[in-house]
């Protein structure tokens, strides 16, 4: 089912369309197909190694494909819009899948405002804050105080060894750590990394270019 949404005209336009609006307009960060496309990659890494059913990581593939489509409209209570156009959609293609419901809760809490305990949702809020990669950042972003230190970001390694969850951002030399920290989105990033860990019941481990990253 997941390469059937995958591969939908409608979605695919849909994400085109963001991708159009974002480009025109003062967006920071893209929510098109390829942030789309690493959030998915990100979130089926994550729960194969947490060795997850794999009808359970096909449906957060879903969820993790369709969490942005409200975009569409802006990004005002996006995760609410993209929720009633996710259920629309399932409703009209009569889409029946076994974790709807995981589903429709991850794609409505994934900015990461509320607390919840769906392993769905904190694996797509963990996915979605910490795709900061330099090629999520518009050229808009690229001028801003603070977000313009993300294009400096060139990967993002993820591991679970030895009862730790591991995130290894790896950085350009030409950074500046200090603007970085001090944006808001960081301390975002770091906090999503660190409710994820404790929810799996593994030691959060933040990396900066292999070396201990503390906020």
């Amino acid at each position: 089912m997941y390469d059937q949404i995958k591969n939908d005209p409608y979605i695919i336009n849909l994400y085109q369309d963001i991708d159009g609006k974002e480009n025109k307009e003062t967006f920071y960060a893209y929510h098109g197909l390829k942030h789309i496309y690493g959030v998915i990659n990100t979130v089926e890494k994550i729960l194969l190694s947490l060795n997850c059913n794999s009808e359970y990581i096909e449906n957060a593939k879903i969820a993790a494909l369709l969490h942005d489509i409200g975009q569409i409209y802006g990004k005002e209570n996006h995760e609410a819009k993209s929720k009633e156009m996710v259920m629309d959609y399932f409703t009209r293609k009569q889409i029946k899948l076994f974790y709807e419901e995981d589903i429709l809760e991850a794609i409505l809490l994934h900015r990461g405002y509320e607390e919840t305990d769906n392993l769905m949702a904190l694996v797509l809020i963990l996915a979605d804050k910490i795709d900061i990669k330099k090629d999520r950042i518009t050229e808009v972003g690229k001028t801003r105080i603070g977000n313009r230190q993300y294009q400096f970001i060139e990967d993002i390694e993820i591991k679970v060894n030895n009862n730790k969850f591991i995130i290894n951002f790896i950085v350009d030399r030409s950074c500046d750590k200090d603007e970085l920290e001090a944006h808001y989105f960081t301390k975002k990033v770091h906090t999503a990394i660190k409710k994820f860990a404790e929810h799996i019941n593994l030691t959060p481990e933040i990396l900066w270019n292999q070396e201990p990253w503390m906020l």
